[in-house]
């Protein structure tokens, strides 16, 4: 699906993130109960799980879906954790290679302000990712609450996760608010998570990917080579980083347009 920048999202992002656009309701870290996002008390299609994710996982319960997949929050029997569990429901075997691909790319970066992967597999034919559950808000609904230093605190640890990212030789290339999740520490501090690596390139592999020149990402945050849809290396994700400071601290983005072909000319 995409929203309204143009932004391809590739499975909801995770099950902290927002979905369709509607923040999660917040919980306390002691809170064991799910947030429920976007659903009454009605049975919904595909709040049931495959039945062999119920095999491994208990507790599971829908809290995200959209038209490229659901996600599950659940617990991890074995080590005694909360996951988030994201499935695929396409079948096209482009979509499939493409979240394994993401799945891969997350799992590499292993920082402190990344999402963690713990597991990738298929349950009754539908791919799915079991990654770190993070309690928390997108940075664009918890901006509201916080101070300018907060926002520029939380930017540079961002900035330090994709540091790491771009060291292993991968590009984000869909940084926005709607993806850094924000969760408050037993101390009160503000955590920052980047996920969504579902547009991410690895540049050693660049010349063996599909769709070359195509433009992927979010408009609004996306540098010019991207919008040209020409080759890119790590200083587009340090645009769409600074274009996302720039919106929390000016409360737009840098350039706005009355449409996405707009705001890309």
């Amino acid at each position: 699906s995409a929203d309204d920048q143009g932004s391809l999202i590739t499975a909801d992002t995770l099950a902290a993130v927002s979905v369709d656009g509607k923040p999660p309701q917040s919980a306390s870290p002691s809170d064991t109960e799910p947030s429920r996002i976007g659903f009454d008390t009605e049975e919904d299609d595909g709040r049931v799980p495959p039945a062999a994710l119920l095999e491994r996982y208990e507790d599971l319960r829908l809290i995200g879906q959209g038209g490229m997949g659901r996600v599950f929050r659940g617990r991890d029997p074995r080590l005694g954790r909360s996951v988030a569990i994201k499935l695929l429901r396409s079948g096209h075997p482009e979509a499939t290679k493409r979240f394994l691909q993401e799945a891969r790319a997350q799992a590499r970066v292993q920082h402190e302000n990344v999402c963690r992967v713990y597991d990738v597999g298929e349950a009754d034919g539908e791919p799915y990712i079991a990654m770190e559950f993070i309690d928390g808000q997108e940075l664009d609904s918890a901006r509201g609450a916080m101070s300018l230093e907060q926002k520029v605190k939380v930017i540079r640890e961002v900035a330090a996760a994709l540091h790491e990212a771009h060291r292993l030789g991968l590009i984000h290339r869909d940084i926005k608010p709607g993806n850094i999740i924000v969760a408050t520490t037993r101390d009160g501090a503000l955590k920052p998570y980047v996920v969504d690596f579902g547009l991410a390139r690895d540049l050693a592999l660049e010349g063996q990917l599909e769709n070359q020149g195509a433009i992927d990402g979010t408009p609004a945050y996306m540098s010019p080579e991207q919008a040209l849809g020409t080759p890119l290396d790590r200083r587009s994700d340090v645009y769409a980083l600074g274009s996302t400071l720039f919106d929390l601290i000016a409360g737009r983005t840098p350039f706005v347009g009355v449409s996405v072909p707009d705001l890309l000319s």
